[in-house]
């Protein structure tokens, strides 16, 4: 009787364990740690007048040259991924000669909380100006060519503001051509 006791006592004991360790370490109930991306602003005072991604060719070779944009938040970072696709084959090389172009490009990110309701950058140095966050780099590109840039767009110090994927944020490219 006394050893069923005991063993009906360290069962208890087990099972009670059993519940709050599952509960503590997650199990299948936990809620995923979520990779921010882009949110739309809630404007308590106004609408912000650019809320999709923002792509900029201040240089008319970029024209034709089909681009996309996308971005996501940099996990456990104060930061964006910018993904730029830059796609000079077929007929969107049109403007580029076959000694290519040498691509400057520049990828940006913000909250916008940071700017004000009517921010519309309209150029690299609307960016600059601006205080935003951002990256460039330069690249030859050739009729033909499609390739990918993932660029970390983060706070330069005591330059730009911080970039927050935690709060409502927008993202851009600007395209332009270096001699």
């Amino acid at each position: 009787m006394e050893n069923t006791r005991t063993f009906l006592l360290i069962l208890g004991v087990a099972a009670v364990a059993l519940v709050c360790a599952s509960g503590c370490l997650g199990g299948n109930n936990a809620p995923a740690t979520p990779l921010p991306s882009p949110v739309q602003p809630a404007a308590t005072e106004g609408i912000w007048l650019i809320t999709d991604p923002v792509i900029i060719r201040e240089d008319p070779v970029f024209d034709p040259v089909h681009v996309e944009v996308s971005a996501k938040g940099i996990p456990n970072s104060l930061g964006v991924r910018v993904t730029t696709i830059i796609d000079a084959s077929g007929g969107h090389s049109q403007n580029m000669g076959s000694e290519g172009v040498n691509m400057f490009m520049t990828a940006f990110a913000y909250n916008y909380e940071s700017v004000p309701y009517d921010f519309n950058p309209q150029s690299y140095q609307d960016i600059i100006d601006a205080g935003i966050p951002y990256t460039s780099l330069t690249n030859l590109i050739f009729p033909g060519n499609v390739k990918t840039y993932p660029l970390e767009v983060v706070q330069i110090k005591g330059r730009t503001s911080e970039i927050n994927p935690a709060l409502p944020w927008n993202y851009g490219v600007v395209l332009n051509s270096r001699s």
